[in-house]
């Protein structure tokens, strides 16, 4: 009797055990189901304690994270901090884990209801990780954060992408729900854990919008699969260093140069960057390797810089490169592995492989972020030579204007409102894309006109100003084109109103005050059409502003 009791006992416990399991692992709050993307990890999170929901039996997934809130939430850690911060004390709801945290503030400050920024969560995370140093990412990702090895192995380890793969928001603040799922990656890592691929973590729309946009190849379609010949890429690095999709052949080349419609980009690019031995028929067809590729684009991207490159270094390579036989090869393959350009979650680059259009547009993306794949022109002279600056391409799709297809790229440091904003005298329809190729090939028209504008304005007013003329910022009208520019205000002695130093050449505008330091977007008309060497600045007129910043 005594053993059936017992046994009657013990068979309602495990029953009740096994409920109480159940029960617990199939928390639900109304406003987070089981749908929800971050169900599982705050799940998982709720079920050990870490976290519970409000009052009211919500979770409030999107509430967002204040310092003390995410610091309970991370648990404490091994050290405590010798004296409290002036705005926490013993009686504060998270001052054990504020002290335990190793989250420090600034003078002597937490700032515990303050939201947390992901760049703090990621921090904390990384030194309760053990602080690794040895994690790879490209410097397009590291150089978001203020401490590289925390986001190198934030991104390697998948406890920190971003949505896209690339723009991880450092500068955010962050949910509940993605609060949890950082903590739930981070305490599930194991030696073994498999490191992200860059070129397989960031999103393939990003790396077609660079494809695109860096229009240097003969497909006009993005395939990521698709390999290039020699004669191919040649041709590709020389369009990319010349700044022409139409090129133009003005050296000198062999008399008897073999017979191929990519001979004499080849026989370039081999005396310039490959080595001499890559001018052959036999390899001119053959499929360009990733090493290869690597060099003709860092080198033609240096190349083409509007502003000094610091490069020449020899004797830098990834793990699995051997020395280059030819020097400038050295110097693009160091100057890559030196500034961060990488491809996997190691030091590898797989150099032999032949590449593809998802690595070449991989590699792109990097070389834009470090150097600026496209020009932009000021009238500031050095030298009787105009001042010009490199423009980088905007990375990060979530805020792209909607009309971008109108352009043939969108500029990183670029306002929206100055693409969104129509231009002045465009009643025909026409769109900057369609003019982009003449105004880059024949920029120089447009900035000696803009400089004969801005020296007419600066004489009657005493005023400094500087123009900055953007190829990727004109559209044509019935009468010429209106050239969108960048108008920086540098010194107003006089203080003269802006519709003075512009000679009240505009129509219908309110104008700010002309401060130094004012930086305003305008449309100017040229009033003729481009078909000479020259546009005549006096019939130039400002239509509109476009934006100021």
């Amino acid at each position: 009797m005594f053993k059936k009791t017992i046994g009657c006992i013990l068979s309602v416990f495990m029953i009740c055990s096994f409920f109480s399991i159940e029960t617990n692992a199939q928390i639900e709050f109304p406003d987070l189901n089981s749908s929800h993307w971050a169900y599982s990890a705050v799940l998982n999170l709720v079920n050990d304690g870490t976290v519970k929901g409000f009052e009211d039996g919500e979770f409030k997934p999107d509430k967002t994270v204040s310092r003390a809130e995410f610091v309970k939430m991370m648990g404490k850690g091994v050290r405590k901090r010798e004296y409290d911060y002036r705005d926490v004390n013993s009686s504060h709801w998270a001052y054990d884990y504020i002290m335990h945290s190793e989250l420090e503030g600034k003078d002597n400050v937490f700032s515990p209801d303050t939201a947390i920024t992901r760049n703090d969560c990621l921090n904390l995370i990384w030194m309760r990780n053990g602080s690794s140093k040895d994690s790879v990412a490209p410097s397009v990702i590291t150089a978001q954060g203020e401490n590289p090895n925390a986001v190198a192995w934030a991104y390697s380890r998948g406890i920190m992408i971003g949505d896209d793969g690339l723009n991880l928001r450092l500068d955010d603040s962050l949910s509940r729900a993605e609060a949890a799922v950082l903590i739930v990656r981070a305490r599930s890592l194991g030696k073994g854990t498999q490191v992200n691929n860059f070129i397989d973590t960031v999103s393939p729309k990003i790396l077609e919008r660079i494809y695109d946009s860096i229009k240097i190849f003969d497909n006009a379609s993005y395939n990521e699969g698709n390999t290039i010949t020699y004669g191919e890429l040649a041709r590709a690095a020389l369009r990319l260093g010349a700044e022409r999709f139409d090129l133009i052949y003005n050296q000198r080349y062999p008399e008897n140069i073999f017979a191929h419609k990519y001979a004499r980009e080849l026989y370039v690019l081999a005396n310039e960057c490959l080595g001499q031995e890559f001018f052959s028929e036999d390899i001119i067809d053959k499929p360009a390797t990733v090493q290869d590729a690597l060099v003709a684009l860092t080198y033609n991207m240096i190349k083409k810089s509007r502003t000094p490159v610091k490069y020449g270094k020899t004797g830098s390579y990834y793990a699995d490169v051997k020395k280059p036989a030819f020097t400038m090869s050295d110097i693009c393959i160091s100057y890559c592995f030196e500034n961060g350009v990488r491809l996997y979650g190691n030091s590898n680059i797989n150099p032999d492989k032949p590449v593809t259009y998802k690595e070449l547009a991989c590699i792109l993306l990097q070389l834009d972020y470090l150097i600026g794949a496209n020009s932009e022109f000021t009238t500031d002279y050095i030298n009787s030579i105009h001042v010009a600056g490199n423009s980088k391409i905007r990375k990060n799709l979530s805020n792209y204007p909607e009309n971008y297809a109108d352009f043939a790229f969108i500029m990183e440091n670029v306002p929206n409102e100055v693409y969104t904003t129509p231009f002045a005298d465009n009643d025909i329809g026409a769109i900057a894309k369609d003019s982009y190729n003449f105004c880059r090939d024949y920029g120089s028209i447009f900035v000696n006109m803009l400089t004969g504008l801005k020296n007419k304005f600066e004489k009657s007013s005493n005023a400094k100003l500087r123009f900055t003329f953007y190829p990727s910022l004109v559209c044509e009208n019935n009468n010429g084109a209106t050239l969108r520019v960048k108008c920086e205000i540098l010194e107003n002695k006089d203080n003269a109103s802006l519709s003075a130093i512009f000679l009240n050449n505009t129509q219908g505008a309110d104008f700010p005050q002309a401060v130094p330091g004012l930086t305003l977007y305008v449309d100017i008309t040229t009033g003729q059409q481009v078909n000479d060497v020259l546009l005549s600045a006096d019939k130039c007129v400002i239509k509109q502003i476009v934006y100021i910043k």
